[in-house]
């Protein structure tokens, strides 16, 4: 008697399946990174591009085929031996496409257990480093500015107000005349150093950075033991709860079939146990991903744009960094400090990205 292939209990458990394969941490944050680069009609038109030509015939095909074998990503092509290593190199990619994700959950509970304290800990520079020298050091203000955005901030202020007689400042390869009194205003107002508590204890607490390869720090315990905590509570989550221009074209591709989660590392394990036609599934997916592009974009924008208005610095300026995990552990943090933003908001966006990170690990 052929063994009865399990199926989902129910379609809303599918679906919360397929939610967690899209809502992925590094996608959510990668997109508004990708439009502020490329701007958003050019990243929209490659997008859906990259979507409708790329990604729906290959997740069909995924879907179709782990349906017909009855399994996941590692037996997703025994219809056909020779590509059996394909099956394995599949495998590989999922373990590898979620290691990542580890280090960056175990730090997102670290910034929730720090946060339950009293000011957090980028009240102050003290808090913030395990260092002695902290000179360099400032705590964001909803008051003042940093000393080394002034220039800036008052060259873009007073870029088109005609000034002639004044401080001269180059703001954006032309000089532009700033009042001296509004200069040496803004200069003794402001937040000396050059970096910020957020920064100081994401490099100095979170990673533990040291000056070089000869000034180790030694491995962060707090993250291994996290890490570790993270991956048991995954297997056993596993173990039960489931149904036994050529940068643009190349990030928008990753950005998109990473996000989506081609490559055998999630739609072919939810589609191996599905019996009807996966034709509106695969549909729902691209539309749920789409709006999660959407939506981090608009929740990101709308607190750096915030920030930006406040300071006087162009957004592009304050999501200098390129990488997902500086906009989640320090841009983000820093904005909402610096717009008199309670320590209920920084606590929950750090367990919203816990929570987003352990949904696409499981």
């Amino acid at each position: 008697m052929a063994r009865q292939r399990e199926t989902w209990s129910q379609k809303a458990h599918q679906y919360a399946a397929f939610a967690s394969i899209t809502m992925n941490l590094r996608s959510l944050l990668w997109c508004p990174l990708l439009m502020l680069r490329y701007g958003l009609g050019t990243f929209g038109v490659c997008y859906v591009i990259v979507v409708a030509f790329i990604c729906y015939p290959v997740l069909y095909i995924e879907s179709v085929l782990s349906q017909f074998t009855k399994s996941g990503n590692r037996g997703i092509f025994n219809c056909c031996p020779l590509f059996r290593g394909l099956s394995y190199s599949m495998a590989y990619f999922a373990v590898m496409a979620n290691l990542p994700q580890y280090s960056t959950v175990s730090h997102a509970i670290i910034y929730v257990l720090r946060s339950l304290r009293s000011g957090g800990p980028w009240s102050s520079c003290d808090a913030a480093s395990e260092t002695s020298d902290n000179s360099s050091c400032y705590a964001p203000s909803a008051e003042y500015i940093p000393c080394e955005t002034v220039a800036t901030v008052l060259a873009r202020r007073f870029s088109d107000n005609g000034v002639q007689d004044g401080y001269p400042l180059l703001y954006r390869g032309r000089v532009t005349i700033v009042p001296i009194d509004e200069f040496n205003n803004a200069s003794a107002d402001c937040l000396p150093g050059n970096e910020s508590t957020v920064t100081e204890f994401y490099d100095n607490v979170i990673l533990g950075l040291g000056s070089g390869v000869s000034d180790l720090w030694g491995v962060r315990w707090d993250t291994v033991f996290i890490s570790a905590a993270v991956f048991v509570v995954l297997f056993l989550l596993v173990s039960d709860g489931l149904p036994n221009m050529r940068y643009l074209w190349q990030d928008v591709v990753a950005f998109t079939a990473f996000g989506i989660g081609i490559g055998g590392y999630g739609i072919s394990f939810i589609t191996a146990t599905t019996p009807s036609r996966t034709t509106s599934d695969i549909a729902y997916v691209l539309v749920l991903d789409t709006l999660r592009c959407l939506g981090s974009a608009s929740i990101v924008f709308f607190v750096l744009g915030s920030y930006a208005r406040k300071t006087g610095l162009e957004i592009d300026q304050i999501m200098a960094s390129n990488v997902v995990e500086d906009v989640a552990f320090l841009q983000i943090p820093e904005a909402l400090l610096s717009t008199e933003s309670s320590g209920v908001l920084l606590l929950a966006f750090f367990l919203f990205v816990a929570f987003v990170g352990l949904g696409s690990l499981v």
